[in-house]
C-alpha cells in the first residue's frame, strides 16, 4: 500500500511541477512576430505563415490580407480590400509594402504596415486583428 500512495504522490508532485504555459492552450497574441515565422508571399494578397500552436507543433496558417488590409488615402490600414487600389506589393519581414491610391488619384508609395498591426495568431492560426 505504502508504494501506491508513493506513486500517487509522486505522479501529483510530476504534474504540478509542469509549468503552466506546457499545461494551458495559448492565448491570442498581440504580436504574430511572437509565434510565428517563415511568412511566404508567393500569391499576394495570400500569406502563409508557420505558427506554434499549443501542442508545440508547427502549424501552417494561410490567410487573404485583403481581410485584413486596407488603403486609406494612400496609406495602408488596418482594414479590408487593400489589393482593389494597391499595385506592387511586396513583404520584407512583418512589412507589407504598396503603391496605394490616394483621393487626389495618383499613387502614393506609402509607409508600409506592420503584419504585427494587422494579424493575430491564436492556437497556430492567423486571425485578422480584433477579429
Amino acid at each position: 500500500m505504502n508504494n501506491l500512495l508513493f506513486s500517487v504522490f509522486l505522479a501529483l508532485f510530476a504534474m504540478a511541477a509542469v509549468p503552466s504555459a506546457l499545461a494551458t492552450p495559448l492565448k491570442k497574441r498581440d504580436s504574430v512576430a511572437a509565434v510565428c515565422s517563415d511568412f511566404v508571399f508567393d500569391n499576394p494578397p495570400d500569406l502563409t505563415a508557420t505558427c506554434f500552436a499549443p501542442d508545440g507543433s508547427d502549424s501552417i496558417s494561410d490567410i487573404d490580407l485583403d481581410t485584413c488590409v486596407g488603403n486609406n488615402n494612400g496609406d495602408l490600414v488596418v482594414g479590408t480590400d487593400f489589393t482593389a487600389s494597391c499595385t506592387g506589393l511586396s513583404l520584407n519581414g512583418l512589412e507589407l509594402h504598396a503603391e496605394c491610391a490616394s483621393n487626389g488619384g495618383g499613387f502614393t508609395v506609402n509607409d508600409p504596415i506592420s503584419l504585427d498591426t494587422a494579424l493575430v495568431a491564436h492556437n497556430g492560426v492567423l486571425f485578422c486583428a480584433g477579429q
